[in-house]
């Protein structure tokens, strides 16, 4: 996928920040690594291990880390890896199953390696096939929404 780079440079914008309090479900300690390297500005995260326990600021975010299910997932750029893979699908799968139970209002996801989580065993051909998937959903399309 496009790695936690991308994802805590997103998480600098204040219009994302202002717009919904913010969980990242992934790994806290790629994700802090990533804003140390990437960013020139320190991000506030926070490592929590269930979504009922998050900090209700909007300057927070909060990182919902199931590394102990995930183990071995740092980033190596640049490469594919199978236990990143396994670990995306896992924060997809995640993610769903708070939706479902209403836990959380929306899903934003970034893109996943397809590769790595072919290479990985899953028959996914990406998220929308994971969504279907969780939800029992046969007939299914992506969409794209744009302001303009």
């Amino acid at each position: 996928g496009i790695g936690p780079e991308v994802i805590v440079k997103a998480l600098t914008h204040q219009e994302v920040l202002s717009s919904a309090h913010i969980v990242v479900i992934g790994n806290y300690e790629a994700l802090t690594t990533a804003a140390s390297k990437f960013l020139s500005t320190k991000l506030a995260l926070e490592k929590t291990t269930s979504i009922y326990d998050l900090t209700t600021t909007s300057q927070v975010i909060s990182v919902l880390d199931l590394t102990e299910e995930q183990q071995d997932i740092m980033p190596h750029y640049g490469r594919i890896s199978v236990q990143a893979a396994k670990a995306s699908v896992a924060y997809i799968l995640e993610a769903i199953k708070l939706a479902q139970e209403g836990a959380i209002n929306a899903i934003v996801t970034a893109p996943i390696s397809k590769l790595a989580i072919q290479k990985a065993g899953f028959s996914y051909q990406g998220h929308t096939e994971i969504l279907a998937s969780a939800t029992g959903v046969k007939n299914y399309a992506m969409a794209f929404f744009h302001l303009k």
